[in-house]
């Protein structure tokens, strides 16, 4: 196997009870709309001095300045800029609505210039804040680029929350400057199919430590993995991500999973636990205050694989600095963290990829409230079991006849309803969301297929990209009669007006602004024929008048209306809806045959044929650890 220090193995994949599929087939949810007016900075009458519409700014000292910048942006040619020359609490806000109890998605895009680190108690540099609380994104500091930043927060007991983007916070002033962009608030709503968690293994291939012990003596610990150590690693962790994932969610979860091996030598390690047969007695782990340079926060997980056996270099000595098979932390909602030693990854069982996982994703869903309390402690006692089956009240198959130990499972031997079958046990059941506790067996506990369709910490509907909700736009079905009688026997067509605005806030010049090709009427979405450019509303404006063929609409008897959608050459959606009225419905006669005029619906001159090509568009919408 090649084991390039710059190899980084990445494996999609979906097979699920012999069907498969695609990752991108598994990634089309009906996404909720952004609750931030304006958070593009795009809409209104420009003007450097003057705040955008929907937003106004603060701070803690007067010095900040406020800008509506036109020389910064994402997307479009719009930001809103903050400049601290001395230390200072500055922020764009925004009061949004919200549900209560419900967990919401902040993010947006930040660029920075010089923003300094502080000695204050926060050091938050350019943040995305919920105003009035605590909850606060990742700091962006010094001069970054354009850089996307998040926080997934619960809105508790409000119905209001103010959303900064700030420079500086609560005990946290700082200096600099900061710009803001492509700002979107989203709830996180279930998914169907339900989003893919990114697992990144992070295999560490060498250690140097030096410690010293209680006694002041100087020690040295080095290790490294072997080929075969790395080989079995990679093996283990894609038959987890690629056969024991969805056997043990029951479908539920198919993950993707990425492989990498870190191009460092680990020379710290964190105190972890007593260990006797280490010099000085302390025990030492690669925890995530360790493995910081290497976390990537655009997957859901951590893994880290590591060697805790090796040897001091000075005296030869040989020794395990570590204390456990495994070990947890519980991250809230955050990026979940789980680390196991070389010498517990098996190369014909994945049992600890499982069970430290599991604790991964118990933590996560209990933080995040998906799963119904009280959560599953994932070590279960053979002498007192606590859990079962749920609802038949089975219980689990954890000690031989006669009543020994039973082996360690593995893919070969599987234990029937044991602790790590992949179709039937405990680990299934909890990773499903069937176990119970013994004393109420029909009462489920564990992930459901609820709690898995909310995705996870990055695998979340909050990072689907929001599709704007179409904008109403007036229209007018042939114009110039006012009972709109539409016969949907004929074969002739019909004009349909979009209408021009003059309001200031939100102007809307249709011959200039809508793409022609883009506009379907009707329910079977016709497209237009013909166009041309009239005042039909009288309001000195220009409407755009489209010609469709009547039989292509889809208009039927007894419609009561008809809607048309579009979009504008910026990509806007919009949609418009006008009252019908349908007739020659009630008795069909035999046409007589006779020569028919070219009708013009009293409209002929300076008619131009527009050939509308159909468009295919989107119609809207603590640590645990393990011995």
């Amino acid at each position: 196997m090649k084991t390039n220090k710059m190899l980084s193995l990445v494996l999609g994949f979906v097979c699920v009870f012999g069907l498969t599929t695609t990752s991108a087939e598994l990634n089309t949810p009906e996404v909720a709309s952004n609750l931030l007016s304006n958070g593009s900075f795009e809409e209104g009458d420009y003007s450097p001095i003057e705040s955008p519409p929907y937003w106004t700014w603060d701070a803690w000292q007067p010095t900040a300045i406020f800008a509506w910048d036109d020389t910064e942006a994402t997307t479009g040619s719009k930001s809103v800029k903050i400049d601290a020359p001395t230390p200072n609490d500055a922020r764009w806000i925004q009061t949004v609505d919200v549900e209560p109890n419900t967990w919401y998605f902040l993010s947006g895009w930040i660029k920075t210039d010089n923003v300094g680190h502080t000695s204050d108690f926060v050091d938050a540099g350019a943040n995305l804040s919920l105003f009035g609380t605590y909850e606060r994104s990742a700091g962006v500091f010094g001069s970054q680029d354009w850089t996307r930043n998040s926080l997934l927060f619960n809105s508790g007991d409000d119905e209001q929350v103010t959303i900064g983007a700030r420079l500086g916070y609560w005990s946290g002033t700082t200096t600099g400057t900061a710009w803001f962009d492509d700002l979107q608030l989203t709830p996180i709503v279930p998914m169907d199919p339900h989003p893919r968690w990114k697992i990144l293994v992070l295999v560490y291939e060498s250690v140097d430590f030096t410690f010293t012990d209680s006694t002041g003596s100087e020690h040295r610990f080095v290790s490294t993995l072997t080929e075969e150590e790395k080989e079995r690693t990679v093996t283990a962790a894609t038959r987890f991500a690629e056969i024991d994932v969805p056997a043990l969610t029951s479908g539920n979860m198919v993950p993707e999973l990425t492989i990498r091996f870190p191009d460092r030598v680990v020379t710290e390690l964190e105190y972890s636990c007593s260990n006797p047969s280490v010099p000085g007695g302390n025990g030492y782990w690669l925890g995530p205050t360790i493995a910081r340079p290497d976390l990537d926060p655009a997957f859901d997980s951590i893994f880290v694989i590591w060697k805790g056996q090796g040897m001091d270099p000075g005296t030869g000595q040989d020794y395990s600095i570590n204390c456990y098979g495994g070990l947890t932390w519980d991250t809230g909602v955050g990026q979940t963290f789980a680390s196991a030693e070389i010498r517990s990854v098996s190369d014909n069982q994945e049992n600890v990829f499982k069970h430290e996982w599991g604790h991964s994703i118990l933590f996560y869903y209990d933080a995040a409230g998906y799963a119904p309390k009280p959560v599953v402690d994932n070590h279960i006692d053979a002498f007192e079991p606590a859990y079962v089956h749920c609802p038949t009240g089975e219980e689990y198959t954890l000690l031989d006849q006669n009543g020994n130990d039973l082996p360690d499972e593995t893919n070969d031997n599987p234990v029937p309803n044991g602790v790590y079958n992949n179709d039937r046990g405990f680990t299934h059941d909890y990773y499903s969301g069937t176990t119970a506790t013994a004393d109420q067996p029909t009462r489920c506990l564990g992930i459901t297929p609820e709690a898995w369709a909310y995705g996870g910490p990055v695998s979340h509907s909050g990072n689907i990209p929001v599709v704007p909700l179409p904008f109403t736009a007036d229209i007018d079905i042939k114009p110039g009669n006012t009972r709109n009688v539409v016969n949907p026997r004929e074969s002739g067509g019909v004009w349909v007006a979009i209408l021009s605005d003059t309001d200031p806030t939100s102007p809307f010049d249709p011959p200039s602004q809508v793409d022609i090709p883009t506009v379907e009427f009707g329910p079977d979405s016709a497209n237009a024929i013909r166009f041309k450019v009239k005042d039909k509303n009288n309001d000195g404006l220009g409407d755009l008048l489209l010609r469709f063929k009547i039989p292509e609409t889809g208009i039927a008897c007894g419609d009561t209306e008809a809607t048309l959608i579009g979009e504008t050459f910026d990509g806007e959606s919009f949609t418009g809806t006008d009252s019908i009225k349908t007739v020659g419905c009630k008795h069909a006669k035999h046409p007589k045959k006779k020569h028919h005029k070219k009708r013009c619906d009293g409209d002929c001159d300076n008619d131009k044929t527009h050939q509308g090509k159909k468009n295919n568009r989107k119609h809207h919408n603590n640590k645990h650890h393990d011995d």
